[in-house]
């Protein structure tokens, strides 16, 4: 089984905040990339997250899906 590399924001703010997905941890979470605290992957307006960025600010890796 392999652990899931990228994460959506909604993914990381899960996974990073702990309190779920809310507008603010949205937001701060974008902005943090956007500031380059976080580095993340662009795709358009979406941004992917690599799981080295989430455990770097203390994530929790409880929220990882695995692919048979």
């Amino acid at each position: 089984m392999a652990k899931q590399q990228l994460y959506t924001v909604k993914e990381a703010c899960d996974a990073i905040f702990g309190e779920g997905y809310t507008e603010a941890s949205r937001k701060r979470l974008r902005r943090w990339i956007k500031r380059g605290h976080v580095q993340a992957i662009a795709d358009g307006q979406r941004y992917f997250i690599p799981r080295c960025q989430i455990l770097k600010l203390g994530g929790s890796d409880e929220t990882e899906k695995t692919v048979e």
